[in-house]
């Protein structure tokens, strides 16, 4: 049995390894163009293996917890701190905001968007384990699956958007019928704005 477990281990490390390959070599010619964006990172950020004495969240403290957000992660409890949850005015002052940023977002070339789709991509890629480390932290999952889940699906996603968006989203006219034959019909896409998900 302790031989099943050292080759399963043995093949996940080689496909982390076949994984970081192919995000390194695949996809960073996509965001040369790009410009390299620099975000600093606090020391948790930085480090793979955290202190052996760092903090482990109580869970007890989630039973009224509701003007508290805390950050944990689920698989080890380490507790990374907490922060005070929005009131009802900060959420609609930050919507009002992202509106605001939405109409200029709406306006811009397509040619931006790209640049903006191929700077995150660059980012992302140069920064993988980091975006994985983090990713684990935040929900439990291994690296494995932070990096398969998380990063390579994000990267595929600024790569299909900076390639293939532009094609995708020019307006599509529509048959309107012989009626209709004096009347042009077609369908615009357009920025939606803000969308709230939870």
């Amino acid at each position: 049995a302790i031989f099943q477990y050292i080759g399963v281990f043995t093949v996940l490390v080689v496909l982390l390894k076949v994984l970081r390959s192919l995000l390194s070599t695949i996809l960073s010619p996509l965001s040369i163009s790009a410009p390299k964006v620099v975000v600093p990172l606090s020391n948790l950020e930085l480090n793979d293996v955290l202190p052996e004495d760092f903090p482990k969240f109580d869970t007890g403290k989630l039973k009224d917890a509701r003007n508290t957000v805390y950050l944990w992660d689920p698989s080890t409890l380490d507790y990374f701190g907490e922060v005070p949850a929005m009131t009802a005015e900060e959420v609609k002052s930050i919507v009002a905001s992202a509106r605001k940023a939405q109409q200029k977002w709406k306006g811009s070339s397509f040619a931006t968007r790209k640049l903006l789709m191929r700077t995150m991509l660059r980012y992302i890629t140069e920064n993988k384990e980091t975006c994985a480390r983090v990713a684990v932290r935040d929900s439990g999952k291994t690296v494995l699956d932070a990096l398969i889940g998380e990063v390579l699906v994000t990267c595929e996603k600024l790569t299909w958007l900076a390639d293939k968006a532009e094609k995708c989203l020019q307006r599509e006219y529509r048959d309107t019928g012989r009626m209709m034959m004096m009347k042009k019909v077609y369908v615009d896409f357009i920025p939606l704005g803000v969308i709230g998900a939870i």
